[in-house]
């Protein structure tokens, strides 16, 4: 008989704030996905999308296609959930660093710190919403881009507030911050957590980069 899919006893803290209660944006926990999921995160970043099969995730998962599927209808239904899971987890984070500033140039740093961590610290997970995007189907294609669109907001006020304080001098703050965000998103592409910098390290640095595109006026 197939063996159907549990979640782990002693499944570390689940990251979302609600679960938690801790609104820490540099603090990660373990995301709850269930052995499938994680199973699914693992196949998916290896071979892509359309590379992987069920019967791959099974394996992967020490499970039965059948033990899948009791849980997860489809391939695609996978990828949604991780892909809704991930932008959950990243939206929430830019929110609360968004709200930690109190002028905008320190508003758009640290949101653009929150984005690097998420784009190192879940790295696999941040590389498959990245990339799979083209894979991804209706309705869930639309969810996930409003979510995209949400963040990118919050950086195009925070850079376009700065520029009329005077903060950031650069002439295009939006394609700027257009920039900061790509520049975010293909962390994915080369970090590496054996590597010399720390997932911490890495986005102070990319705040520090950022603020350098937006060419701070010191005052």
């Amino acid at each position: 008989p197939a063996r159907l899919l549990s979640p782990p006893p002693d499944r570390a803290p689940v990251d979302t704030p609600a679960a938690s209660g801790d609104t820490d944006w540099r603090r990660f926990f373990e995301l709850d996905l269930d052995p499938a999921l994680r199973a699914a995160v693992e196949v998916f970043t290896d071979l892509g999308y359309h590379g992987a099969t069920m019967r791959l995730v099974a394996t992967a998962a020490d499970s039965s296609v059948a033990g899948i599927y009791h849980y997860h209808r489809s391939k695609q239904h996978l990828l949604a959930t991780l892909m809704m899971r991930t932008m959950e987890d990243i939206e929430w984070r830019v929110a609360a660093a968004d709200a930690e500033g109190d002028q905008p140039a320190e508003r758009f740093a640290l949101m653009v710190e929150a984005l690097a961590l998420c784009h190192t610290v879940r790295r696999d997970l941040a590389f498959i919403t990245a990339t799979e995007m083209r894979s991804l189907e209706e309705p869930d294609r639309r969810t996930v881009a409003d979510a995209r669109r949400r963040l990118q907001a919050r950086l195009d006020a925070a850079a376009v507030a700065a520029a009329a304080d005077g903060t950031f001098t650069t002439p295009d703050p939006r394609g700027t911050a257009r920039a900061v965000t790509t520049m975010c998103m293909a962390l994915t592409y080369w970090f590496s957590p054996t590597g010399p910098l720390s997932p911490d390290e890495v986005a102070r640095d990319y705040a520090g980069h950022a603020l350098a595109m937006m060419q701070v006026q010191s005052r």
